[in-house]
């Protein structure tokens, strides 16, 4: 399932660990050397996450998930963007 770009966003489907897992892609943002950074909303057990992976092109040349990224509760999101926001007003 390879997505270069900003796609729209679209749902799939795959097992973590074993359990059924649901995503919707909202943004794969180039990182460089195939890789890239995918912003997607993802339910696990019934919870949602803001989920921010890197993930790599494969030799088939499919983008792969590594272990690199975070899984950010809904309900720790208003927190964790208004972190990012004081960060923006730091780097700039």
């Amino acid at each position: 399932m390879k997505t270069a770009g900003n796609p729209k966003p679209r749902i799939y489907s795959r097992a973590v660990k074993g359990v059924e897992a649901f995503m919707s892609v909202v943004r794969d943002i180039d990182k460089g050397k195939g890789e890239i950074i995918r912003v997607e909303i993802s339910e696990f057990k019934g919870n949602k996450y803001l989920n921010l992976r890197v993930w790599y092109t494969d030799s088939e040349g499919e983008y792969k998930p590594t272990q690199k990224g975070i899984a950010i509760p809904v309900g720790l999101y208003s927190e964790v963007k208004d972190a990012i926001l004081a960060a923006e007003s730091l780097l700039s």
